[in-house]
């Protein structure tokens, strides 16, 4: 994540968004209990569905001067399997407006923004595929 991060809400955005809640219709007032028990368990609900171990401070990293080709507000998601096996390693760019595109779309010009929710253009595999 290269120009955002934890003074962004970045931090707590990917975590929310992991466990599938949506930033139009999540309890604002439960937000500080949503990231305690995930910080305090060790443990994350992919879609609010399927639990996983994770250790905010070795699962989620800011490499600041580090960017991604398409533009410098970019993240990188990695899934592994128990085995250390890469899943799932996709690229995904805040282009402002609260629109979020996949590295499809980015190199794709023909392609209209989409909103992070929207499979149509950013598809997003299964949770089911990475537990």
């Amino acid at each position: 994540m290269g120009s955002t991060g934890k003074g962004h809400g970045t931090d707590k955005a990917v975590l929310l968004g992991l466990e599938g809640h949506d930033p139009e219709n999540v309890d604002v007032e439960a937000i500080p209990q949503l990231l305690a028990a995930i910080r305090s368990t060790g443990q994350l609900r992919l879609a609010g569905q399927h639990p996983v171990l994770f250790k905010e401070k070795d699962h989620l990293a800011f490499y600041r001067r580090e960017t991604l080709p398409f533009h410098p507000n970019g993240m990188r998601c990695v899934a592994y399997d128990a085995a250390g096996m890469e899943l799932l390693n996709r690229c995904y760019y805040s282009v402002g407006g609260g629109f979020v595109v996949s590295d499809e779309v980015a190199a794709d010009g023909e392609k209209q923004k989409c909103w992070h929710r929207t499979s149509r253009c950013c598809p997003i595999p299964s949770t089911a595929a990475m537990s």
